[in-house]
């Protein structure tokens, strides 16, 4: 089992592992990027913004791909914050949790733990019905989200 973010290398460690390959089998360049050490990920701190290296690094080091999800998530990461204000203020918990949970999963995807860490907390209250709890996180995740937006726009406009 491996959880969201996919790490591409860890993905082909496990493959290795279990599938029987050995590295004189594969492809070099993918053999290698599975064996890289993931020290970059281990050392994140709690409540970090982004890593963008880290992200990268998850991809195999493919900008490319990367550049293509910050631009998806610039576009969905603000419609994901509008419908769960919406799911919230007409107490439809369901959306309210498929919002804060997809929200969550496009965040890890660039270590944006800020976000993740209030999406999975408003998730966990929506599970519970607990939308007025819930909805006093929104301006928590405004901020974080806000933040990250921020640093991928930023993160774009480098390359």
């Amino acid at each position: 089992y491996i959880s969201k973010p996919i790490d591409s290398r860890r993905l082909s460690q496990l493959v290795e592992k279990w599938g029987g390959m050995s590295h004189q089998h594969g492809n070099s360049d993918f053999s290698q990027a599975a064996s890289l050490s993931t020290d970059a990920m281990e050392t994140s701190t709690v409540g970090e913004v982004a890593n963008l290296d880290a992200a990268l690094e998850r991809l195999s080091g493919n900008q490319q791909l990367l550049d293509e999800m910050i631009g998806f998530f610039l576009e969905d990461g603000p419609a994901l914050i509008t419908t769960i204000r919406a799911a919230l203020a007409s107490k439809d918990s369901a959306e309210a949790k498929r919002a804060a949970h997809s929200l969550k999963g496009l965040a890890a995807s660039f270590n944006g733990e800020r976000v993740s860490d209030i999406a999975k907390r408003i998730e966990d209250r929506a599970n519970q019905a607990k939308l007025d709890s819930a909805v006093s996180l929104v301006p928590a995740l405004q901020q974080a989200l806000d933040e990250l937006l921020e640093v991928l726009s930023a993160g774009r406009e480098a390359d």
